[in-house]
């Protein structure tokens, strides 16, 4: 049988890295959103509630100026910045908070006391304690600022932008 396949074998053909080389450099740069929306949602919804996870998604789709990052969204660490001031604005209790974004994968506990300590810092958050009938009291998170006064998702990122550093 004497026919030529224009199947290969993997690896049987040489001259593959060399056909895709120049198409994989010209590439533009992609980088897939970890996690998925469906878990953020789900993290937040379950914690929260469906509001807040609609509010997050929001936020984290949001394009502004300089953050804007295309189809991958933004980076780890604005996602974090983004999915806690949303947080605060709806009023949030802290440790339910962290919770649904420890839920939806976005970082340990301790992750977002640093979070918490750079939006502080940035005088765009506090926390009102809740008294409870017994035990430690709860503690709410409250927007201040520039974060208190945005309405949209769009103008609740302009708030945040910078926090990072």
């Amino acid at each position: 049988t004497g026919a030529v396949s224009r199947w290969h074998r993997i690896g049987d053909d040489a001259t593959l890295r060399e056909r895709y080389a120049p198409r994989f450099a010209a590439a533009e740069p992609y980088r897939l959103r970890t996690p998925s929306r469906r878990r953020v949602y789900e993290g937040f919804a379950t914690r929260c509630d469906e509001s807040v996870a609609a509010a997050v998604l929001r936020a984290l789709d949001a394009e502004v100026g300089a953050d804007s990052r295309g189809a991958a969204g933004p980076d780890s660490e604005e996602t974090r910045v983004r999915t806690y001031a949303v947080g605060a604005r709806e009023g949030a209790l802290d440790r339910t908070l962290r919770r649904a974004c420890e839920d939806a994968g976005l970082g340990s506990p301790s992750t977002f006391t640093r979070i918490k300590r750079l939006l502080r810092e940035a005088e765009l958050i506090e926390t009102v304690s809740e008294p409870q009938p017994v035990g430690r009291p709860r503690e709410r998170l409250a927007a201040r600022g520039a974060l208190a006064a945005a309405e949209t998702a769009e103008e609740t990122v302009a708030a945040v932008r910078g926090v990072t550093g």
